[in-house]
Order: C-alpha cells, then sequence, then structure tokens
C-alpha cells in the first residue's frame, strides 16, 4: 500500500495531463497550411499568365536535304581545291631563281653510320637514356641521312616501347 500512495498521485496527475491535453482543442495548423498554399496558387497562376503573355521562342528551321546534290562532283571540286593549293604551297617554297638550290643533303658515310649504330645498341644495352643519350641523338642528327637517321629512331622507339631502356630525362627522349 505504501508505493500506491507513493506513486498514486504521480499517476493521477499524469492520467489528468493526459485527459487535459486530448479534451483541448489543437492549434489551427489547418488554416495555416491552408493559407500557405493558396498564396502557392497564386503564384502559379501569375507565372501561367506571364509565360502566356510571353513571346514564343524562334522556331527552329529544320535542316535542309538536298537530294539534288552530286556528291561525285563536290568530290572533285575538293580535289581540284586541294590540288591548286598544294601547286601554290610548293610554288612558295620552290627556291625563286635558277641557280639558287636548296642546301645539300648530307653525304652517306658508312662510318658515322656504324658509330652511331653502334652508339644506339650500347646505350639500349645500359638500359638508361637521359639527356646526355638525348644530345648525343641530336649531333648524331646532322651527320646522318634522313633514312640512317629514321632506321636509329624506329630502332630507339621499338626498344622504349619494349620497356628495354629507363626514360630518365627532363622532355622528350629524342
Amino acid at each position: 500500500m505504501s508505493q500506491v500512495r507513493r506513486f498514486g498521485p504521480l499517476l493521477l496527475t499524469a492520467a489528468a495531463g493526459f485527459g487535459l491535453a486530448r479534451w483541448s482543442e489543437p492549434p489551427r495548423l489547418e488554416e495555416e497550411i491552408l493559407r500557405r498554399l493558396e498564396r502557392q496558387e497564386a503564384r502559379l497562376e501569375a507565372l501561367a499568365r506571364r509565360l502566356e503573355s510571353a513571346p514564343a521562342p524562334p522556331a527552329r528551321a529544320a535542316p535542309r536535304s538536298h537530294p539534288e546534290l552530286d556528291l561525285a562532283a563536290v568530290r572533285e571540286d575538293l580535289r581540284q581545291l586541294l590540288r591548286e593549293e598544294l601547286h601554290t604551297a610548293l610554288a612558295s617554297t620552290a627556291p625563286q631563281t635558277p641557280g639558287e638550290k636548296r642546301p645539300p643533303a648530307v653525304p652517306e658515310d658508312p662510318a658515322v653510320y656504324a658509330k652511331a649504330r653502334q652508339w644506339l645498341d650500347d646505350s639500349i644495352a645500359a638500359r638508361r637514356w637521359g639527356d646526355r643519350q638525348r644530345s648525343e641523338l641530336i649531333v648524331l642528327r646532322r651527320q646522318l641521312t634522313d633514312a640512317q637517321f629514321a632506321e636509329l629512331l624506329q630502332k630507339l622507339v621499338v626498344a622504349i616501347n619494349n620497356q628495354q631502356l629507363r626514360i630518365e630525362t627532363d622532355g622528350p627522349p629524342f
């Protein structure tokens, strides 16, 4: 019985508070929500009126097709234009006078080429390609013909692609 006396008033107070809360009417949130909805509806109607009164965007023109277009003729015109441009470009780089000639090509020297090949083979065997090797290759370039240099360069590129060389340059390897 002593427990009832202790907790009885507490339970009665909690029950009375709960009953009063259920009996009394909650605040009218519904009215606030209805006012907000009416304002939103008014905004939507105003936007709809503005949209209706705005000028229509310009219509996009559909791409035109040309069924009568002769592709073969267009290609031939393009070829002729390219020929004329190429002829003009070659004429502007050609020597102006018959006596004026381009600098002579590097004479083919088998000893220099053999030395360059040996140097490249040694560089590949060392498995390292740095700034010094790049500088030496640039010097060798001036001593070799275009075909000889292209062959060395091809061998170098293959070695790089096969990861036979570790590239240690601060820029391009050649």
